[in-house]
This record gives C-alpha cells, sequence and structure tokens, in this order.
C-alpha cells in the first residue's frame, strides 16, 4: 500500500518507506478530526480488513486500528524481495483512481484484492483511502508460488500465511465495496479533514513534496498549477514571506532534518532522498540557511 515511491530514487526509496511508517509526518496541511480515525478503527475491526488514509504523496497519514500489513504481504515483499512490484501496482492503481475520480478495485501482482477511492474536498484532490490485503482466492498467485519454491523448494509457509489473510466472497465483497464507498463519502460529508493553510500553498506544497526528490523550475510549478509564473510569484511571497525557491529549498531541508534525526541515514543518502546528487553542495547549502552542518543532527553513536 505503498505510492508513488518509484518517483524516487532507488537508494532514497528505504529512507522514504521508512519515513511513511511515522504517524507524526513532515509538513502535513491537513488537519484530521476524531471522526475520520474511528471510521477506520470501526472498518477495521468489523472485516480485520486493513484500511488507511494516504495523502496525495503518498504517505501513510491515519491507519485503522494501527494495523500492520499482513503475514503473506510481509513475506512476498521481504522475503522474496517484490516490494518493487507491490510499489508499481499500487501507483498504476492509484493513478487510475486519481484519473476516473472514484473507487477502483484490483488484484495486486501478488493475487491480494485491493481498493483505492480518491477523496476530494470540492475539486481539491487530497489524498486517498485503500483497503487492502484480503483475499478472494484460495491459493496465492502462481508466480509469487514459484517464486518461493524456487528459493525454498517447500511454499507450505507461504500458503499458510496467505490463508491467515481474511477470505470473502464475491457476494460479501459487494457488501464491503458499498460500506467502504460510503464510509469515504461519509468523512467528507462530516468534514473530517481541513486544509491547515490557503488552498493555492496547499496545491503548491503538494506538488512540491510529491518531487521532492528533484528540483522543480518555477514555469513547470506554475503550469502543473494552472497559474502564470507571475501570479505564482505572488501568491508564494505573500503567504509565505519567500521566493518559490527559498521555499522548495526550505521544503527539502526541513525533511532533511527530519530523515536525519529520526533515521539512520547518511548525509549522502538523505542528500539523494530531496533532490541533491552532490552531498557536499547539499552540506554547503544546509549550512548557508541553517548554519550548521547536516552531520550534527546526527543522535549520538548513530
Amino acid at each position: 500500500m505503498d505510492f508513488f515511491l518509484k518517483t524516487l530514487h532507488f537508494s532514497a526509496k528505504n529512507v522514504y518507506l521508512s519515513i511513511m511508517k511515522e504517524e507524526q509526518q513532515y509538513n502535513s496541511e491537513l488537519i484530521f478530526t476524531r471522526y475520520l480515525q474511528e471510521v477506520l478503527d470501526h472498518f477495521a475491526a468489523c472485516f480485520g480488513i486493513r484500511i488507511a488514509f494516504y495523502d496525495t504523496s503518498g504517505r501513510e497519514l491515519k491507519v485503522g486500528m494501527r494495523q500492520g500489513i499482513c503475514d503473506y504481504c510481509r513475506l512476498v515483499r521481504e522475503i522474496l524481495g517484490l516490494l518493487d512490484l507491490c510499489v508499481e501496482c499500487d501507483k498504476v492503481e492509484t493513478i487510475r483512481a486519481e484519473t476516473e475520480r472514484h473507487l477502483v478495485s484490483y488484484h495486486c501482482h501478488a493475487g491480494m484484492r485491493e481498493m483505492i477511492k480518491p477523496v476530494y474536498l470540492d475539486k481539491l484532490l487530497i489524498g486517498y483511502i485503500m483497503i487492502g490485503q484480503f483475499r478472494d482466492r484460495k491459493k496465492p498467485e502462481s508466480s509469487v508460488r514459484s517464486k518461493w519454491r524456487k528459493k525454498f523448494g517447500n511454499d507450505a509457509e507461504l500458503c499458510a500465511a496467505y490463508e491467515r489473510a481474511p477470505f470473502f466472497n464475491p457476494a460479501k465483497i459487494a457488501h464491503i465495496t458499498g460500506i467502504f464507498e460510503v464510509l469515504v463519502d461519509s468523512t467528507v460529508d462530516k468534514h473530517a479533514y481541513q486544509l491547515a493553510e490557503a488552498e493555492p500553498m496547499f496545491r503548491l506544497k503538494n506538488y512540491l513534496l510529491r518531487n521532492i526528490h528533484r528540483n522543480v523550475s518555477m514555469s513547470e510549478a506554475a503550469a502543473h498549477l494552472k497559474w502564470s509564473t507571475s501570479s505564482l510569484t505572488h501568491k508564494v511571497k505573500k503567504l509565505t514571506g519567500k521566493s518559490f525557491k527559498q521555499l522548495q529549498i526550505d521544503m527539502k531541508l526541513s525533511l532533511a532534518e527530519k530523515i536525519i534525526s529520526e533515521q539512520n541515514k547518511t548525509v549522502a543518502e538523505v542528500a539523494d532522498a530531496v533532490g541533491f546528487s552532490d552531498p557536499c553542495y547539499f552540506s554547503r547549502l544546509y549550512r548557508k540557511y541553517r548554519g550548521r552542518v547536516p552531520s550534527s543532527l546526527k543522535k549520538p553513536g548513530s
């Protein structure tokens, strides 16, 4: 259930995966009421299905009952090393949900059933609610079983993990789908989401965060948001007191600070994660804006 990680450099992927597990996320422009968490918790408790809210950059912000991934998916991702296929599958289906503007239901590459529904405030996409890792088949995907047998000779452990995942027949899945759609819509109707700041900045910062791994030009950002470059310059200055370049650098450095202080990653890995191929340049820039070297953020002994 991880979105968009394919857009990051390979060396940054594991960094971003670990960040996404944090409950308090960097620079979240969304404010949630208790209603959202209650809805997610009730759904997870009733069906045993993992349900989570993701923002538009793919950060997991809320999870029903704090439920982790199922044993089968953990084996597929961690033991077989097929995380990239999981990521790609979710990315494709998320884009489809955004394009079609409604719920999409699909089987992942490993044979698990999943659903994604985009969440809009008026016409503004603010994120997605996803349910997944349940099954409507008796056996795991044959290609996954084949890979497991090739590695271990016997796929009993894999099949046992698969069978522990919730199973529903087509009629029950139709009802689950209906309940899921109604609950997602109710979170909007009940005003479970609020923007922490003006909509223009929400849209801009979301776009920059989704592309944090590279440098976005002003003309590109303006075109994406359907603004003129002069309008972009004016809005950024008025709402943040910064130039577009300063805003983008500040977002990169703030995320880098979070990674360095909370994760056991090198400065080079962190620089790459936020769009700097040259760690020396990143360190000089950090010192210029923050008055110290990035390595000073590391915890003693890390």
